[in-house]
């Protein structure tokens, strides 16, 4: 799901409960208990992350409640948001439903250049 975790902000990793150590080379671990460790940190990000985006597209159809048809634009900041944490964008076409063709689309009818960041902040904070 995550194509890049260098990505991910620290505040993630917070409140998935990970401590970031800052000596890889600790002696008192060996390398298959570190390969393990590193693979469930993974695992929990992974989930952290489906976690944040359920509780965003929550907040989201809470602003939107009273219409019976909620535009993409929404759906669009979001995965324009996650992808910035570097999930995978296969994943988040396919989690809301919408087709690359017209996330591309979409991107270039309502954004341009600059502002794309601007937005995603304004409306999503």
């Amino acid at each position: 799901m995550i194509s890049d975790y260098s990505k991910i902000p620290p505040i993630i990793y917070e409140s998935a409960g990970i401590i970031r150590s800052d000596d890889p080379n600790n002696s008192n671990d060996s390398a298959y208990l570190k390969r393990k460790l590193n693979y469930y940190e993974k695992i929990l990000l992974e989930k952290e992350l489906q976690l944040r985006i359920l509780q965003d597209e929550v907040e989201l159809l809470k602003k939107y409640e009273p219409q019976v048809n909620c535009t993409d634009i929404g759906k669009l900041l979001l995965i324009i948001k996650y992808r910035n944490y570097g999930v995978c964008l296969s994943y988040l076409l396919d989690y809301f439903h919408m087709s690359s063709s017209s996330f591309y689309f979409k991107t270039r009818l309502f954004f341009v250049g600059e502002t794309i960041l601007q937005r995603i902040y304004v409306l999503l904070s």
